[in-house]
């Protein structure tokens, strides 16, 4: 066989033919589904950084209050889960957004987007009464390839994995 290249493995399939859409909630659905798959395969990292999580619960505990907190994740349909008990958190906000982050597979796409749902919430409110808050986390935002227009978050840096 000199000469004849290696059949393509899933990895280089998974970047070359985009997902389609049927627009329906079925089709978001497989287009989620398809998404996780491919980054699975593709060994991707988390979709949201750790340093970008902590930098919103540190501002979810310095500008919200437990009922916003629960609301915009409750909202957004992140479950909520308890905390490894290994894992040691101090404070009732930091705690209620830890039980959060707790159910989410990082590098899911349909779990991400749920949680990037709960943190526009955060954006519009904190954006008129603390724009330099809002500026840190829209930067942290970008910073892990995620767009942000009028705190509308997407994966606009994710092509290869958003199709």
């Amino acid at each position: 066989m000199i000469g004849r290249h290696p059949p393509p493995d899933e990895r280089s399939h998974a970047r070359d033919s985009p997902p389609k859409s049927t627009g329906s909630d079925d089709g978001r659905f497989a287009l989620a589904v398809e998404l996780s798959r491919r980054a699975y395969i593709a060994g991707m990292a988390d979709l949201v950084s750790g340093a970008t999580r902590r930098a919103f619960q540190e501002s979810y505990v310095g500008f919200s209050v437990l009922g916003q907190i629960q609301a915009d994740f409750d909202d957004a349909g992140v479950e909520r889960k308890e905390i490894p008990p290994n894992k040691s958190v101090s404070g009732a906000r930091r705690s209620l957004v830890e039980e959060y982050y707790t159910s989410v597979d990082w590098t899911d796409y349909a779990a991400v987007r749920r949680v990037l749902d709960a943190f526009e919430v955060h954006l519009l409110r904190i954006q008129d009464f603390n724009p330099e808050e809002h500026a840190r986390l829209v930067k942290l935002i970008k910073r892990d390839q995620l767009g942000v227009e009028d705190s509308r978050i997407n994966l606009a840096g994710h092509e290869d994995c958003a199709g």
